[in-house]
């Protein structure tokens, strides 16, 4: 299928001919697609202050926040504003745990520990529910300033109870912090009812926008003044002085803020509820026809099971990889990767996202496609 915008007297050409079932980026609604062909504006003029503000005030909604906490929207990947929360957040003396039970988690303690961070991490393996009875006698033992964690840990699909972990950190006085990269707009969060000091989210996930920006919503008296600079570009601080203005510090990528801005405007008219309704439909229809092919799902327990990430246990790596090839040959791309665990599970993931402009013909066309798939011919 072709679109045409036009553009005064110009025509932009999208094929969109390729379907994305990856946990990011997603495939993105061509009306705001649209918006990436508009003029782009200067970002120190009234037009853009509107733009930041308009998003910002719509990113403290999903992120469930009141005026207590500011979204700063930094340019640059989830994986950026993470490292943004290290290095502005924590102070020299405090001490740090870190949640871990996938490949997320093990990169929030990469970060940490490059950065010299006083931390410990208390490691649940990958694709296991996180103990929280045996979090709590962490926490009781290392005396933590900060805990982090992710909430859906996108490597395995495992969503985790941030709620419950929330009540710990309040109950020991403990701030949290909460990447939510690929769960925010699907998984149920809440700053204020989940207790969370800090929390990081991107466009290109179930938000539905182009890929470009990242944000951290976070409470206003931890970024009001830092007492040590520790990263020029990362500087939080410098961020929320900006915000208050409805200004970015540095140039950041424009036409993803249009877009973004749009992209939320159809959040809002679906609702967070409808649209994780939609997932949780299109996510059961993934989890049936691979039932129906005898393809087992990694994590099938409702309590963990992202809702709109299905992780698929292939026979091996190499057939996963076959399956993948095969399948973006025919237009239709989904994320495998051999991350080499122990567990030989692990090695051989298959994931199907529902995130994006992805609906029910799109998940029966996929797995025909599967099923004929030689490794899953029908039977």
């Amino acid at each position: 299928m072709t679109i045409q915008i036009s553009l005064k007297n110009q025509k932009l050409n999208f094929m969109l001919t390729k379907k994305l079932f990856t946990p990011g980026p997603v495939a993105v609604k061509t009306t705001v697609l649209k918006e990436l062909a508009k003029p782009i504006l200067f970002h120190r003029t009234k037009p853009f202050e509107k733009v930041y503000a308009e998003v910002s005030t719509k990113l403290n909604k999903v992120f469930g926040a009141d005026d207590n906490y500011a979204s700063l929207i930094m340019s640059g990947s989830g994986t950026m504003a993470n490292e943004a929360v290290a290095t502005s957040l924590i102070k020299r003396n405090q001490k740090l745990l870190i949640v871990s039970n996938g490949q997320f988690g093990e990169r929030l303690a990469t970060i940490a520990k490059i950065h010299k961070v006083r931390c410990e991490v208390i490691n649940f393996g990958w694709a296991n529910p996180i103990n929280i009875s045996d979090l709590q006698k962490k926490i009781i033992l290392y005396k933590p300033d900060w805990l982090f964690v992710t909430l859906l840990e996108t490597s395995t699909g495992m969503a985790n109870p941030v709620n419950e972990i929330g009540k710990i950190c309040k109950k020991h006085k403990v701030s949290f912090f909460v990447d939510a990269v690929s769960g925010l707009g699907a998984e149920t969060i809440s700053m204020i009812k989940d207790n969370i000091s800090a929390c990081t989210s991107v466009p290109n996930k179930a938000l539905e926008a182009p890929p470009g920006l990242s944000f951290v919503c976070v409470k206003k008296t931890l970024v009001t003044e830092s007492e040590e600079v520790k990263s020029f570009y990362l500087d939080l601080c410098r961020y929320y002085v900006s915000s208050l203005k409805n200004q970015t510090p540095t140039t950041p990528a424009l036409p993803i803020f249009v877009s973004l801005n749009k992209a939320l405007d159809l959040l809002t008219k679906e609702g967070l509820q409808g649209r994780r309704k939609r997932y949780l439909a299109l996510s059961s229809e993934v989890v049936r026809l691979s039932k129906t092919l005898k393809i087992p799902v990694l994590i099938t327990d409702k309590k963990y099971k992202a809702i709109a990430i299905t992780t698929l246990v292939l026979p091996s790596h190499e057939i996963a990889e076959k399956l993948s090839l095969h399948l973006l040959k025919k237009g239709m791309t989904v994320w495998h990767h051999n991350y080499k665990q122990e567990d030989p599970r692990m090695n051989s993931l298959m994931q199907i996202s529902v995130m994006g402009d992805i609906n029910i013909s799109d998940i029966k066309r996929l797995f025909k496609e599967i099923a004929d798939f030689n490794t899953y011919g029908k039977k």
